[in-house]
């Protein structure tokens, strides 16, 4: 599971990516992203697997497969210490949130988020892939 978060981070990074233009989607992200933290905080997994796609539903089938996956491979999205919203992109045409997060033990990373759009107009959760934040 790490390798295909790391090889699909790797499509994100060097496929290129551009801003976002469409204009709203930014708080609509950001409240998905919220609430799924928020869940994650909680430890409720029925909730947090809510906001993802059905994509990621039909990948891991189960509320408690997903929270393994998370607890095990992403510790700064399941126990940040600190979030901050970053900018939207756009990535093979699917907008892409940007998220700074401070992990348990210190550690900062860049979380991108790529959102999918429901038939209902609501946002879900398509992936989200990790790289070390970079200093300036």
């Amino acid at each position: 599971m790490r390798l295909l978060a790391s090889l699909l981070l790797a499509l994100l990074l060097f496929a290129g990516h551009q801003p976002a233009r469409a204009e709203g989607q930014p708080d609509a992200f950001r409240a998905v992203i919220e609430a799924q933290l928020d869940a994650f905080r909680k430890d409720d997994g029925g909730t947090a697997f809510s906001f993802a796609s059905p994509t990621i539903k039909d990948l891991f089938g189960t509320p408690e497969n997903f929270m393994r996956m998370v607890v095990r491979g992403y510790p700064q999205v399941y126990r940040p210490s600190r979030v901050t919203f970053g900018a939207v992109i756009t990535y093979r045409g699917e907008p892409t949130q940007m998220v700074h997060l401070v992990g348990p033990a210190g550690e900062t990373v860049t979380a991108y988020y790529q959102m999918q759009q429901q038939a209902d107009g609501s946002w879900k959760i398509n992936g989200v892939f990790l790289e070390p934040a970079t200093t300036a």
